[in-house]
């Protein structure tokens, strides 16, 4: 029978893990602001000013219509984070 010390402690490590990576991604976008620029670097067409604001933060630098079609390619997953995500 087990005592459940070791589900707690790989819940415990799997927030820790979560919260530490959050703040390496809240660090980088500090330090590393996101580029705005006002024409997509896919088509060249002016990107929207209420795009453009609604992604101060993160930064923009594709139309809408070109970000879903990036959106669409499949990604690699990061396989260190695998198992947490």
């Amino acid at each position: 029978m087990s005592s459940g010390y070791a589900g707690n402690a790989v819940d415990v490590a799997q927030e820790l893990a979560v919260d530490h990576v959050e703040n390496l991604i809240h660090e980088a976008r500090t330090y590393f602001p996101g580029v705005v620029k006002t024409e997509c670097d896919e088509c060249g067409e002016e990107i929207p000013a209420a795009r453009i604001e609604a992604l101060k933060d993160v930064g923009c630098t594709h139309c809408v219509d070109c970000q879903e079609v990036r959106d669409r390619i499949p990604r690699p997953k990061i396989r260190m984070l695998d198992h947490i995500l």
